[in-house]
């Protein structure tokens, strides 16, 4: 992203607070948040500068990425891979009625979430897992048994050893 670039966006999103922000940023690598103030949202919304955070915020909640129309009101939304809680806190506001479960497992993105999400009633809970699963760790996981083909075998059984080509 070009400088000019930069600018256009800050200013877009945010106006000449924007602009001064990132300057100061780019300059002296100070301030590292911006707060911004969506129309029609309640409370206001933690930004990490110079990251993804301040295009996120652009495209949920002053675009409207997320301003569709379901053929009903949904009652649970699970929001897997949160980020920062834009979309969490759109809908919050969509389905007032709806509860809104945030997951996030990035440390850095959790502790944004979580800054944005606190003053909304406890219908947004948020929580961050202890852990990825990956293919091998389910293979040992308690909860889930591994997968049987369809002659019973383990689909996730060991794979005969290599003779060595000496």
């Amino acid at each position: 992203m070009s400088v000019r670039e930069a600018l256009t966006g800050y200013y877009r999103n945010f106006g000449l607070r924007g602009v001064f922000t990132i300057s100061a940023f780019r300059l002296f690598r100070r301030p590292v948040e911006i707060t911004g103030r969506p129309p029609g949202i309640r409370h206001p919304v933690h930004l990490r500068v110079w990251t993804t955070d301040t295009s996120t915020y652009a495209e949920v909640l002053l675009r409207g990425e997320y301003a569709f129309d379901l053929p009903f009101s949904p009652r649970i939304i699970l929001d897997a891979g949160a980020n920062i809680g834009m979309a969490s806190i759109y809908f919050t506001h969509r389905y007032p009625e709806a509860r809104i479960i945030a997951v996030e497992a990035e440390a850095s993105n959790f502790a944004v979430l979580e800054r944005n999400v606190r003053p909304y009633p406890p219908s947004l809970r948020f929580t961050r897992p202890s852990g990825i699963a990956t293919e091998r760790s389910m293979s040992r996981s308690p909860i889930l048994p591994p997968a049987r083909a369809e002659n019973g075998a383990s689909s996730r059984a060991r794979a005969p050893a290599r003779k060595s080509a000496r």
